[in-house]
């Protein structure tokens, strides 16, 4: 009898890591999203109301919760030219986002173009970062919707697979 339930507990644990496969999946592109709207945002304050960067950061902050920790590191006034890049790639390392390696490179090379130039610079800048998003954006979407199905199947397939060889 315990042989059956401790078989039970192993098919459904494998059934949950590939759940928690597809979960991450989902968690990458809904994150990439809210990037993509929070730097349009950016960008329109940027660009059309001369808005210093730590006002912008603290409306992202209240605008966008699930990035806030990202944010709220970058709402302090900058005090030199390095500043604001060390202060966004720090944050973004900081908040254990789930996103890749390619995602936060990304996002790190607009950090250092912020701040920087001038609005018609930092437009530009922007304007190239969300481009580099929406691409990542549509390939995380992509594989959440190729994947999200064989992850739980094979988390199932595994978790009866070695049901089976144990009993």
């Amino acid at each position: 009898m315990s042989s059956y339930v401790g078989a039970l507990l192993l098919c459904v644990g494998c059934t949950w890591i590939g759940i928690a496969a597809v979960g991450r999946l989902q968690r990458r592109a809904q994150t990439l999203q809210l990037f993509v709207s929070a730097i349009t945002y950016l960008q329109s304050e940027i660009q059309f109301c001369l808005r210093p960067l730590p006002d912008i950061m603290h409306k992202l902050t209240q605008q966008y919760p699930t990035l806030a920790p990202v944010f709220k590191a970058c709402e302090t006034p900058i005090t030199n030219e390095s500043a604001f890049a060390d202060t966004w790639g720090a944050a973004l390392m900081n908040a254990s986002l789930p996103l890749t390696a390619d995602d936060l490179r990304i996002l790190q090379d607009l950090g250092g173009s912020l701040g920087q130039f001038d609005a018609r610079g930092q437009s530009s800048a922007i304007c190239q970062t969300l481009a580099q998003l929406t691409d990542a954006c549509k390939q995380a979407n992509n594989a959440k919707t190729e994947k999200s199905k064989l992850f739980g199947f094979l988390g199932v397939a595994t978790g009866v697979i070695v049901t089976i060889l144990l009993i």
